[in-house]
């Protein structure tokens, strides 16, 4: 403890030897090994009718408008939404706007975009599947 001392002495021009010595911040910087993790897909959508949970009208910059409201937790992977739609879940809630849509990935993300432009949902999302989900084709 007297090395504390001298070196807190000479850094701050003080000591206090009578006090007890107290850590304040103590960091680590560590590395280890890990397991590449495992990320979960979420179950294919069903009809976006079990989503559905009704509608509210909201106030826009445009004006009032319907907006349908749907559950994220019951949006599958490759669940379609077209604006306008508010989507609710325990921490958030999102808006969907006219003119855009909204399309849930394998893993629960929900891709926001222009309508003109659907990304696709999973690298190999072609043919018939990728026209299903209104996703461009080929790419």
């Amino acid at each position: 403890m007297t090395a504390f001392h001298r070196l807190h002495e000479r850094l701050y021009t003080f000591a206090q030897e009578d006090t007890a010595v107290e850590f304040v911040t103590l960091r680590v910087d560590a590395q280890g090994v890990f397991p590449t993790p495992r990320l979960n897909e979420v179950p294919p959508a069903t009809a976006l009718d079990d989503a559905r949970r009704g509608t509210r009208t909201v106030e826009l910059e445009s004006g009032a408008a319907k907006a349908t409201i749907y559950a994220r937790e019951r949006l599958g992977a490759g669940a379609r939404l077209e604006g306008l739609a508010i989507i609710t879940q325990l921490d958030a809630t999102t808006l969907i706007l006219e003119g855009q849509v909204g399309v849930v990935d394998r893993f629960g993300n929900l891709i926001i975009s222009e309508a003109r432009w659907t990304p696709d949902l999973a690298p190999g999302c072609r043919g018939s599947a990728a026209r299903r989900l209104g996703a461009p084709i080929g790419h």
